[in-house]
């Protein structure tokens, strides 16, 4: 039976430097350590940007707007009418605030979040459309045109 000796040998450049497999372990827990993001520890909320175009559907009286990322689901019910007057045009935005740590995981870069707008009104074609699109920030909001 072979085994390995606990002493392992490492040499730079100039050939100076030995270290043994303890202290080799070390140094790979400490660069672990030193590549967390301080955004994966900060609970600054994510943000999300939903854009609803509605041109198109003038007459509509109400639309839910929701989106979904790393496993929360936020939503908000929208008085059409009474949101073009608020804004003196057609195109409604929400803006969702996520929490940065959830069960799954902490959110980060790259995450895919997913939104949908449905509404009676919105008939026909569609009735629902979903759309999705990944985070690209964890400071600023992430927009997602969806209809």
């Amino acid at each position: 039976m072979y085994s390995k000796p606990d002493v392992v040998s490492f040499a730079t450049l100039a050939n100076e430097t030995t270290k043994t497999s303890k202290d080799i372990s070390n140094l790979k827990t400490d660069i672990a350590n030193t590549g967390n993001d301080e955004d994966s520890s900060n609970n600054k909320p994510v943000k999300v940007k939903i854009i609803v175009p509605m041109e198109d559907k003038k007459n509509a009286k109400k639309i839910k707007i929701m989106a979904m990322l790393k496993g929360q689901i936020k939503s908000a019910i929208v008085d059409v009418q009474k949101e073009f007057d608020r804004i003196g045009g057609y195109t409604i935005e929400r803006t969702f605030a996520f929490d940065r740590n959830t069960d799954m995981g902490p959110i980060k870069i790259g995450d895919r979040f997913h939104t949908c707008v449905i509404g009676k009104d919105l008939y026909p074609p569609e009735g629902s459309e979903c759309e999705k699109r990944l985070i690209k920030s964890l400071d600023r909001p992430n927009p997602l045109a969806a209809r």
